[in-house]
């Protein structure tokens, strides 16, 4: 019914954890089977588990999915990661860890502002 109403695909299958958080969720689809745990936020338009049908993602506590996301199944997004919009996560990401890009990589703070150089 959810598919129908709001434009969201997740089955009663997925295990979710509390505090569950759709922001804008239009478009987002969830694998039956996936695990989402507590304190995740999930953003609009964003797969959650794209790929074979034998396996399914593993969502950590406290993580963030930016809009237009894809998490292929199989992977596991650590507790406290924030995906940023538009990322495809291809492989596991280790906690705490902040990836961007495609296929999606960490990403690495930028130096501080003392070590630019003069222009």
């Amino acid at each position: 019914m959810s598919k129908v109403v709001l434009g969201i695909d997740l089955p009663a299958q997925v295990t979710i954890g509390p505090r569950l958080h759709l922001h804008h969720g239009t478009g987002t689809v969830v694998r039956r089977g996936s695990r989402i745990g507590a304190d995740v936020t999930l953003r609009h338009c964003s797969t959650v588990g794209a790929g074979p049908a034998h396996l399914v993602p593993d969502i950590r506590d406290g993580v963030e999915l930016g809009a237009n996301v894809v998490i292929f199944a199989g992977i596991t997004i650590g507790a406290g990661c924030r995906v940023g919009a538009g990322a495809v996560v291809t492989k596991s990401v280790a906690p705490g860890t902040t990836v961007i890009g495609v296929p999606a990589r960490p990403l690495h703070s930028p130096e501080p502002i003392e070590s630019v150089p003069d222009f």
